[in-house]
């Protein structure tokens, strides 16, 4: 009895050919991920801060002002002195007037300015319901 053992070449190339072409609609897939997840990162990172403050506006049934300064990504809470730098991917900046205050009213009216964020050639820009206070992010 005559056992073959092993591949021959022209099974090996197909394959490699066969590994080729699924490599190649995966790469594009993966380039474009890596933007996404830094820009989600960061809207995360903004979006928790805001949360913060309207969450404490509703608490403590007063007024909540939340600075922030886009040059440093520096932001602090007005009362309570809360200041902390937001912890952003190093290809992610904020966006907008040198420094802007948003103020959560604790009947949940929020209003003010809230910086875009650009990671590379990607945006997202967080929404804040005038109204609620809700806050919502468009990438």
């Amino acid at each position: 009895m005559n056992v073959r053992r092993g591949v021959t070449l022209i099974e090996l190339a197909v394959v490699f050919v066969i590994l080729a072409i699924a490599a190649s609609l995966a790469v594009p897939a993966f380039a474009t991920w890596r933007p996404r997840s830094s820009l989600d990162q960061a809207r995360t990172a903004l979006i928790a801060a805001l949360e913060l403050a309207r969450e404490r506006s509703l608490t403590l049934g007063t007024a909540v002002d939340v600075t922030i300064d886009p040059a440093r990504a520096l932001v602090w809470l007005h009362p309570h002195d809360t200041s902390f730098v937001l912890t952003l991917p190093a290809a992610c900046r904020l966006g907008g007037a040198p420094r802007m205050t948003l103020r959560f009213s604790p009947d949940g009216a929020a209003r003010g300015q809230v910086p875009d964020i650009a990671c590379g050639a990607t945006r997202a820009v967080i929404t804040v319901d005038a109204l609620s206070g809700r806050i919502g992010g468009v990438p």
